[in-house]
């Protein structure tokens, strides 16, 4: 039995008992051989694909669901998640902020995670109640931001519970995942037009 529970040799078993009631079933009938030929190989198509479906049906799911929605990235193994750039060339990913989804543009260039304020408030972050007291220095100049603690943050496989992030006053219309977040990981490369993150 494979580790994900399909049983290969009763899955052949069955197989062969089936081609074999399928003959059996066809000479009653006293077709012709070609015509029980044709069947046997229709049901052997049949039973080829639902077993290549039932023994890759995960890895299958995840190349979908990255094609689907490509900031999921696609889980490889229990631990790397690769991600394709988008069409702009840069790298976006969906992670699970506090529960909820969150689209961040990974930014090596950036030394922190930043939230949009309007991304901050959708998380449970009360954005009206913080000081703004920090600072820092964007392409559109200097902004406000305030420290912030994220309860729960999980990307593929990585969890990171409590780490640390930033708030925009304003000027942020989207977020950033920079290297706070990636030095926490056992590893990151880019390989062409892919993102490899390995927790």
């Amino acid at each position: 039995m494979t580790p994900d529970g399909f049983d290969t040799p009763r899955a052949l078993y069955l197989a062969v008992i089936l081609l074999f009631m399928l003959a059996g079933a066809t000479a009653l009938r006293r077709e012709s051989f070609a015509r029980t030929a044709r069947n046997i190989l229709i049901w052997l198509t049949i039973f080829a694909g639902v077993f290549v479906l039932a023994t890759y049906r995960e890895d299958i799911g995840a190349r979908v669901a990255a094609e689907i929605d490509p900031p999921s990235g696609r889980l490889t193994g229990r631990s790397e998640l690769r991600i394709k750039a988008h069409d702009d060339g840069h790298f976006w990913v969906r992670a699970q902020v506090n529960g909820v989804p969150v689209l961040f543009l990974v930014d090596t260039g950036a030394s922190d995670i930043v939230l949009s304020r309007t991304d901050a408030e959708r998380v449970g972050i009360a954005t009206g109640q913080l000081a703004f007291a920090g600072g820092a220095m964007t392409a559109n100049g200097p902004v406000r931001t305030s420290q912030v603690r994220l309860e729960r943050f999980a990307l593929g496989p990585v969890r990171r519970d409590g780490i640390d992030a930033s708030v925009q006053m304003r000027g942020l219309e989207f977020n950033l995942l920079g290297m706070a977040f990636l030095r926490t990981l056992k590893s990151w490369r880019v390989e062409g037009d892919t993102l490899i993150l390995a927790a």
